[in-house]
C-alpha cells in the first residue's frame, strides 16, 4: 500500500504538522483542529531532495544544472491532468520531468515553503 502523507500548517504553533493515512487515529484531535479551522491540506509528492528532505506541495524548490538554476514552487494540479508540476513565473513544468532529468545533470533542492520562506524574502515576486 502506497503511504499517503500530508502537512497542515499550525498558525497558533507556527509549525507544520504531518499526518499519514496510518496515523488518522492517533492524531485525530489534530485532524479535527485542522478541519474546523480550514487548514489548507498540502500533499506529499512521493520525492526526496538531494538530502533526503520529503518534498511537498507549497515547497520552494531549487533546480541545478551544471549552467543555471531555476527556483520555483511545486503544486498539485489536478485540472487538465497537469498533476504534480514546478510553477516558474511564465511556466508550468512537470515535476517528474526535472526530478528524474535522464542526463542525471538536475539536482533538485526544498528552500522553504509558502510559511516558512515568503516570497519577498527569497525575491520570487513572480512566482
Amino acid at each position: 500500500m502506497k503511504l499517503i502523507e500530508w502537512r497542515c500548517w499550525n498558525p497558533e504553533k507556527k509549525k507544520w504538522e504531518f499526518f499519514s493515512h496510518f496515523s488518522i487515529l492517533m492524531y485525530y484531535e489534530d485532524i479535527i483542529y485542522h478541519i474546523k479551522n480550514g487548514s489548507e491540506q498540502y500533499l506529499y509528492s512521493g520525492l526526496l531532495d538531494v538530502n533526503n528532505i520529503h518534498v511537498y506541495e507549497s515547497d520552494y524548490i531549487q533546480l541545478c544544472s551544471p549552467d543555471e538554476e531555476w527556483i520555483g514552487i511545486v503544486k498539485f494540479i489536478p485540472e487538465q491532468n497537469k498533476g504534480w508540476v514546478v510553477s516558474f513565473k511564465d511556466e508550468d513544468v512537470p515535476l517528474f520531468d526535472v526530478a528524474f532529468d535522464n542526463h542525471g545533470n538536475i539536482s533538485l533542492h526544498v528552500i522553504g515553503d509558502i510559511f516558512n520562506k515568503p516570497i519577498d524574502k527569497i525575491g520570487l515576486e513572480n512566482v
